[in-house]
């Protein structure tokens, strides 16, 4: 039979891992460009409305006279145009800062995960003999 102990331990450890990789980090350049920039650059964007709307595009395209956005729905791209008239701000994704962004979370993630589970261990250590075991 399983132990009280290793089962906590489990429980946590599992818990932690689910939540550990649905985090990722996503941070822009603070310093806004212009719409001709962030085409150029093939990057995600967000764009930041004058009504404070913000909108994030996989990337921004020129055709034509006008600039679209690129969003995937389901798979598969989708373009919104895009108005100068009504933007207020674009940033390019920092892809840097969102790789340390995400390594700093999983570093922080294991470490509250080590101390958790260093917790329960000395917990049960101190609690004396467990429920479950024969």
């Amino acid at each position: 039979m399983m132990s009280l102990k290793y089962f906590k331990s489990i429980s946590v450890f599992l818990c932690m891992f689910v939540l550990l990789f649905m985090q990722s980090c996503t941070i822009y350049q603070k310093k806004p460009v212009s719409i001709q920039e962030a085409s150029v650059s093939q990057k995600p964007v967000l764009l930041i409305r004058n009504d404070d709307t913000r909108l994030t595009f996989e990337k921004i395209e020129w055709k034509g006279k006008n600039y679209y956005g690129i969003i995937k729905v389901d798979g598969k791209n989708k373009t919104i145009p895009i108005k100068k008239s009504t933007i207020k701000t674009i940033c390019v994704l920092d892809q840097t800062a969102s790789l340390w962004g995400t390594i700093g979370i999983m570093i922080g993630s294991l470490t509250i995960l080590g101390i958790i589970s260093s917790s329960i261990s000395f917990y049960d250590s101190l609690s004396g003999s467990d429920i479950f075991s024969p």
